[in-house]
């Protein structure tokens, strides 16, 4: 039974790839490319074969790894479909989730990260979601090894499952995309492909077969007044944040200290004058202050090495010409410059907390 390990990146796929498969994983290149591809065997288990899909945001291709992945689920026969899904971001996973759900492969949505959920006080209905999804649900833990003994259970009744019935778009939409099935002879996937005038999928179509489906995909965008490719992933969201509102309770929103900091230095009458007096208390911490004295410091430092080089090479019976070369010409020039390096090192710390905090990016 061949088995794909789905998600976006950081949601723990990593983790619970090697919860499952252990030491049989084999590490090595998608063919082609650099990616690293992981399979291996599900712990005692030899007859499910578990493939580890790099992370991925969407099923439209738009990096190597969405087209590695892409390619994987079409082209190659997969039984079983883990969709890990953050939790902790709900709304953002379910995007890739409800594009999984389009290719009708038996499926095992896996909310990792509900410790998460929990600590912030929010709730998730997960037989309510089980239910809108069509899918089966498990909730996890992956750092803990929390939920994953509920997994292979469920593999293993995959097949029995009927695909989901969850429907996307509004009826608009799926009229288009119904007519684009019996235009090319398609399913479901394909025709939403086409209606994205996914080259991939419009290049099998005959001329006659594309001039048709250009009138509908036509039809759609003067409706909409907008790209078909927009309508499609606009739709999706929508869909996605209706599920999430009716599944999920948020707990009350507490102020939080960065909340009111967040507030004042992004004020949208106070935030550039903040931003002012904050760069100028920089500039005098680094250069006026505290970086005065480093000069001072720096200096002293420079003339020790002086008064100590110039003494050894008078040791050393060195010319008077050498000497000054050496003590007024190679150490004297590199010391001119290297008094102001503290002085730099203190401004680029404190602008490297400004643009690691993400205050820089946001004014």
């Amino acid at each position: 039974m061949r088995i794909v390990l789905a998600g976006n990146p950081n949601s723990g796929k990593t983790t619970l790839f090697n919860s499952l498969t252990g030491s049989t994983a084999k590490v090595g290149n998608w063919p082609g490319v650099t990616i690293e591809k992981k399979e291996g065997l599900i712990l005692g288990n030899h007859d499910l074969m578990l493939t580890d899909l790099p992370g991925i945001y969407s099923l439209t291709p738009y990096t190597l790894e969405e087209d590695i992945a892409r390619n994987v689920l079409l082209s190659e026969s997969v039984d079983c479909i883990i969709n890990i899904v953050d939790a902790s971001n709900i709304e953002r996973n379910l995007y890739l989730t409800s594009q999984l759900m389009d290719l009708k492969i038996p499926m095992i949505i896996v909310l990792n990260m509900m410790d998460v959920v929990t600590k912030r006080g929010d709730k998730i209905d997960i037989s309510k979601l089980e239910l809108q999804l069509g899918h089966p649900i498990i909730e996890m833990v992956a750092t803990k090894h929390k939920g994953i003994e509920k997994i292979v259970p469920l593999l293993k009744q995959a097949s029995k499952r009927s695909p989901s019935t969850m429907v996307w778009f509004d009826k608009v939409v799926m009229g288009a995309i119904h007519n684009l099935q019996s235009i090319a002879h398609c399913g479901e996937y394909d025709a939403i492909k086409v209606l994205e005038r996914d080259p991939q999928f419009t290049s099998k179509l005959s001329t006659e077969q594309l001039e048709n489906a250009e009138r509908i995909i036509e039809e759609i965008e003067s409706f909409y007044q907008d790209e078909s490719k927009s309508i499609v992933v606009n739709q999706r969201y929508q869909q996605v944040d209706k599920i999430v509102k009716n599944i999920m309770v948020k707990a009350d929103e507490k102020i939080t200290v960065t909340d009111r900091i967040d507030r004042i230095v992004m004020h949208r009458f106070f935030a550039l004058p903040i931003f002012f007096i904050i760069m100028a208390l920089i500039y005098y911490i680094s250069i006026t202050s505290v970086g005065d004295l480093t000069i001072g410091w720096v200096e002293g430092l420079i003339s020790w090495i002086q008064v100590q080089g110039e003494t050894l090479l008078v040791g050393l019976g060195a010319s008077e010409i050498i000497i000054r070369l050496i003590i007024d010409g190679i150490i004297g020039s590199i010391g001119s410059i290297f008094v102001f390096v503290p002085q730099l090192m203190i401004l680029f710390f404190f602008l490297s907390l400004l643009e690691d905090s993400g205050y820089m990016s946001r004014i």
